[in-house]
C-alpha cells in the first residue's frame, strides 16, 4: 500500500487538470494514490481524468462541496499514512513528491509540508520566476498572507524552515495529525466552504504543536486566481467568504493572550473591514449574517481547541506579526 494519497477536488477544471495530471505521471515517486473528488462539473473535466489518469479513483459529487467538503471525503477515502491536497491549477516538478514525501518524515511531530510554490503564467503558458508561496504567515492584525508572494525569487528562500502554515494549493499532511486537530468529525470546516480554510487548519496544529516545514526543494507551479491584490476582480461569493471565513478563524483560534497583546490592532482591522463592507462592498454583509446565524456553534468549536490547546501562549504569538519563519533543527 501506499504511503501517500494525492487528492485533486475538482469543478469545471478542463481547462487545466491535463497538465496536472501529466506532471503528476512524470513524478519519481510512482507508488502513491491518486483520489479525484468532483464537485458537481458540467464540463469534460472527469473525461480527462480517465483519458489521462486511468488508475485514479474517482468519486462524484451531486452538488458543489466546496474544498472543504470534497477534501473531507478525499481524507476519509483515502488510504495513505500522508495526505496531499493539489489544485487542479498545480503543475509539478518531477521530484515534488519525492522530497515532500521525506520532509514529512525528516522530523519529530511534523504535521504539515510546504513546498516552494511559483507563478505560472497561463496566458503565454510559462513558468516564471516569481514565487507565490513559501508558506503562510500572519501579520499582527491577523491577516494571513502567502510568504513571498509576488517576489522575483532570486534565491531567498533556499533553506528548510519552520514556517505557520502551508498554502492549500499543494501541502502535504501528516493523517496523524488530521485526526488529531479535527472538529466534530471535519478536517476542514464545512462552514468555511473554501478561501482561509488552510490557515484555519495550520491554526488548529499550532494549538497542537505540529509543526509545518518548508522545502525548497520541492518546486511546483501555480496559476494565481485570487490574490489581495485582485480583490475588485475576484467574484462577490469569494470575497464574501474571505471576510466570513477571517473573523470565523479569529473567534474559533485567537488566545486570550493574543487579544491582551494585539487586540486593539485586530479589532479596529475588523472594524474597518465591517465599514469597508457596510459602504463599498455590500454583497459580503451575508458574511457577518453568517456568523450572528451560527455564532453559538462557532463558539462551540472555539471551546474545543482551547479545551485541547497545548502551545505555549508565547510561542504562539510569535507567529503574528513578529516572525514569517523559525530554524529547522531535526528532534
Amino acid at each position: 500500500m501506499s504511503e501517500l494519497s494525492v487528492c485533486i477536488v475538482t469543478w469545471n477544471s478542463h481547462k487545466y487538470i491535463k497538465r496536472c495530471l501529466f506532471s503528476l505521471r512524470n513524478q519519481t515517486l510512482k507508488n502513491f494514490e491518486l483520489i479525484v473528488v468532483d464537485n458537481a462539473s458540467n464540463d469534460n473535466t472527469l473525461d480527462i481524468v480517465k483519458d489521462e489518469f486511468p488508475t485514479a479513483k474517482i468519486f462524484t459529487n451531486k452538488e458543489n462541496l466546496g474544498f472543504c467538503g470534497g477534501h473531507n471525503l478525499g481524507i476519509n477515502l483515502s488510504k495513505g499514512k500522508f495526505y496531499m491536497p493539489l489544485n487542479a491549477d498545480i503543475y509539478l516538478e518531477s521530484d515534488f513528491l519525492e522530497n515532500m514525501l521525506k520532509t514529512i518524515k525528516s522530523g519529530h511531530r511534523v504535521g504539515m509540508v510546504s513546498g516552494k510554490l511559483m507563478r505560472f503564467d497561463p496566458v503565454s503558458q510559462i513558468k516564471t520566476d516569481i514565487i507565490d508561496s513559501t508558506g503562510v504567515y500572519f501579520q499582527r492584525n491577523r491577516r494571513s498572507l502567502d510568504r513571498g508572494a509576488e517576489e522575483r525569487d532570486i534565491g531567498q528562500y533556499n533553506k528548510k524552515e519552520l514556517v505557520f502554515g502551508a498554502s492549500g494549493a499543494s501541502p502535504l499532511y501528516n493523517k496523524e495529525m488530521l485526526e488529531d486537530v479535527k472538529i466534530n468529525g471535519e478536517y476542514f470546516l464545512k462552514y468555511f466552504f473554501a478561501y482561509r480554510e488552510d490557515v484555519d487548519l495550520a491554526w488548529r496544529a499550532q494549538h497542537r504543536k505540529w509543526k509545518c516545514i518548508y522545502t525548497p526543494q520541492a518546486v511546483a507551479f501555480h496559476v494565481r486566481h485570487n490574490t489581495p491584490q485582485k480583490r475588485r476582480e475576484m467574484s462577490e461569493m469569494v470575497n464574501m467568504h474571505s471576510v466570513k471565513n477571517r473573523l470565523i478563524m479569529e473567534m474559533q483560534n485567537e488566545t486570550g493572550y493574543g487579544l491582551l497583546r494585539d487586540g486593539l490592532i485586530f479589532i479596529t482591522y475588523d472594524i474597518a473591514i465591517f465599514l469597508a463592507v457596510l459602504f463599498k462592498e455590500r454583497t459580503s454583509l451575508a458574511a457577518f449574517k453568517f456568523i450572528v446565524l451560527n455564532f453559538k456553534k462557532i463558539l462551540g468549536v472555539r471551546k474545543q481547541i482551547m479545551s485541547r490547546s497545548i502551545v505555549n501562549k508565547q510561542d504562539m504569538l510569535r507567529w503574528f506579526g513578529r516572525t514569517k519563519s523559525l530554524p529547522f533543527n531535526k528532534e
